[in-house]
């Protein structure tokens, strides 16, 4: 997984009940069974990378023999083949974006526009409209369990705070400013001093 993350969630992650079902982490033949299957697994990926604050997939090899797409309790993970197979399935519904086809990815718990849309309310509320800031002061992760659990708060109040963004990834934070930019609310400049 990332090392763009928070450690561990502020409320403990429910698995569903099909986390517990050995057949669950097999890619199933059936199309109408796998179609299920794949809705359960991309509702699953999601809900985690949300409650625990993650981004991005760095190396599949790795990912399948880690939560959630592992269960030591009942010894089962999904094999590469089968999470590359699920990762498409969320590019088709924009839940998941390639960054290196079928090696690394970032999980789109919530939407680019989403993240953009924060990132200029924060703006505003902040009055920090017409300003120059990097987009490191706002992604900078320092790994601190306060910034983590302020980030999380936020999100569940719906309230935008400067930790809503902090451990963001740079490709991600890259993505809101283009939209930002292509909607007039944000302007970019090289390290030269260029738009």
């Amino acid at each position: 997984m990332s090392n763009t993350t928070t450690a561990a969630a502020l409320v403990p992650f429910e698995y569903p009940q099909m986390f517990e079902f050995p057949p669950f982490f097999t890619r199933q033949p059936t199309i109408s069974t796998w179609t299920d299957q794949l809705n359960q697994w991309i509702s699953l990926i999601t809900s985690y990378y949300r409650s625990h604050r993650l981004f991005t997939i760095d190396d599949i090899d790795t990912a399948i023999t880690r939560l959630p797409f592992s269960n030591p309790r009942i010894n089962r993970n999904l094999s590469a083949a089968t999470l590359v197979e699920i990762i498409d399935g969320m590019v088709k519904s924009g839940s998941a974006e390639w960054i290196t086809p079928s090696k690394s990815c970032i999980i789109w718990w919530q939407r680019a526009g989403a993240w953009a849309d924060q990132l200029h309310k924060y703006a505003v509320d902040s009055g920090l409209t017409g300003s120059i800031m990097t987009a490191y002061e706002l992604i900078d992760d320092e790994d601190d369990p306060e910034t983590d659990a302020l980030a999380q708060q936020a999100m569940a109040s719906g309230r935008v705070s400067a930790a809503t963004f902090r451990g963001l990834p740079p490709i991600i934070m890259h993505r809101c400013l283009v939209i930002l930019v292509n909607s007039g609310k944000a302007q970019t400049f090289t390290q030269d001093g260029g738009p």
